[in-house]
């Protein structure tokens, strides 16, 4: 198979993607390649649409139409409400605007309205689609050129209520045209990592757990005590960017654990939709309790550094409690906590809150979470009107659309939080107790360069 495919010449289906075959790139090129063609691209998360229009820039390609999924279903409700039986007033709630993108595109109509504005649709990243959006896509792939691009391998998202579709990379309408099969992200860095990579796809395509190979193309180290005791120090390299991965998604507090304890090396790769944000701003919106709004303040810094909770801290967090007031202490801190208790303003909760993360002993671990809960409260003291939940929504959106943001550093986090990121160098948490082979693969295929086991002794 060639390096990158001309997703213009294969016509409606499917291209199996697996992890760094370059499937980024052929769309790139495939939009570069055909300036004449009006094409529309969809994919899932803004952080995807970022990764597309870079390598479209790197190939000098011109204007095209790229964007989420859920985007284009909210413009598609919008744009037709009668059918989609949407309020042209309604809040965009995504768990209702793909039902109801489904409602207008059952009109012949629309759906011919709609595919007459395009020669050809490609959607990035298929095998993390819902039920709902394959619906969507399939409608639309019965009357206009479609080529979804995905991998099996790597649908690791849940979506709760709403199923994600049991793709296997071909359906009736969307049957398999290619694969691409080429390792790029390992030809000029790992060439045997990604030679054993592909091996590893295979064993578990077959259901099988791959057995390692002969000579190994990863290191493997046992720890003499746990990662978040500091039993990473070590194998950290000090060049390059360094993912660590931990095997447990559902307990976030491991990673915050683990991060802790390397002051200040290590940070954690948070969740995209940062959700800790939304619920500090809501609550300190929706409280008239301001000792309360302290106490969560002082929770929340503890949350993203160390050494918040000193003994001033303490006291004046036990006094809060038990008194809904501070004490009479001339600390900076105890002094800042009062002014907030007497006029709640946002600019005293922000003297509060850098009172709180100033400590030259401590070191930050959450630097993200930090400093978007400092620019939410410098919105409000610039603008006291929107409220905070309004304003940490903004700042969520316009950080999910920086094109610019590339992995830096030294990160903890999930398959989950990670897939779609590559690094120099992973370190994989005892990979044995990562039992699902879709998040094993993606945990395997983030590193570029050195791949990394850690074992627990």
């Amino acid at each position: 198979m060639p390096d990158s495919l001309d997703l213009a010449d294969l016509g409606t289906g499917s291209v199996i993607a697996p992890a760094g075959h370059g499937k980024t790139y052929s769309i790139a090129r495939t939009i570069a390649d055909h300036p004449e063609l009006r094409l529309l691209v969809l994919t899932h998360t803004n952080a995807g649409i970022a990764a597309i229009k870079r390598q479209v820039k790197a190939h000098g390609a011109g204007h095209v139409r790229i964007e989420t999924i859920s985007a284009f279903c909210l413009k598609l409700v919008r744009s037709f409400p009668g059918r989609a039986e949407w309020h042209t007033d309604q809040e965009p709630d995504f768990a209702q605007v793909q039902p109801a993108a489904l409602r207008a595109l059952r009109s012949s109509t629309i759906l011919e309205v709609v595919a007459l504005g395009y020669d050809l649709l490609i959607v990035d990243e298929y095998q993390d689609c819902s039920i709902e959006q394959t619906m969507v896509i399939e409608l639309l792939a019965g009357v206009l050129r479609t080529v979804v691009l995905g991998d099996p391998l790597q649908a690791i998202f849940d979506f709760g209520a709403t199923p994600s579709v049991a793709w296997t990379g071909s359906t009736t309408v969307l049957p398999q045209l290619a694969s691409l099969s080429t390792p790029h992200r390992w030809k000029h860095t790992n060439p045997r990592l990604g030679e054993w990579l592909l091996h590893c796809r295979q064993e578990m395509l077959a259901g099988r757990r791959p057995g390692p190979n002969t000579p190994h193309p990863f290191e493997v180290a046992s720890l003499d005590r746990g990662a978040a005791q500091g039993g990473l120090a070590g194998l950290i390299p000090r060049q390059g960017t360094t993912a660590i991965i931990s095997p447990d998604p559902a307990n976030p507090t491991a990673l915050h654990n683990i991060a802790r304890s390397y002051k200040g090396k290590v940070r954690v790769a948070e969740k995209t939709d940062l959700s800790e944000l939304r619920a500090i701003a809501s609550f300190i919106d929706r409280t008239s309790d301001r000792a309360a709004v302290l106490v969560r303040l002082i929770e929340f810094a503890s949350s993203t550094r160390t050494a918040v909770t000193t003994s001033v801290v303490q006291n004046l967090k036990k006094n809060l409690k038990s008194k809904g007031a501070a004490s009479r202490s001339k600390q900076p801190v105890v002094v800042a906590a009062t002014t907030y208790l007497e006029d709640g303003s946002a600019r005293a909760a922000m003297t509060f809150f850098r009172h709180l993360i100033s400590s030259e002993q401590g070191h930050t671990y959450r630097p993200q979470l930090q400093k978007l809960f400092v620019k939410v409260l410098s919105m409000s003291i610039a603008d006291p009107e929107p409220a905070l939940e309004v304003n940490a929504a903004q700042l969520i959106d316009r950080n999910n659309h920086r094109s610019s943001w590339a992995p830096f550093g030294t990160v903890v986090g999930t398959t989950l939080r990670l897939k779609g990121l590559e690094f120099d160098n992973v370190i994989v948490l005892d990979p044995r107790t990562i039992s699902a082979h879709n998040h094993l693969y993606v945990a395997l295929s983030r590193p570029t360069k050195r791949l990394i086991f850690a074992n627990a002794s």
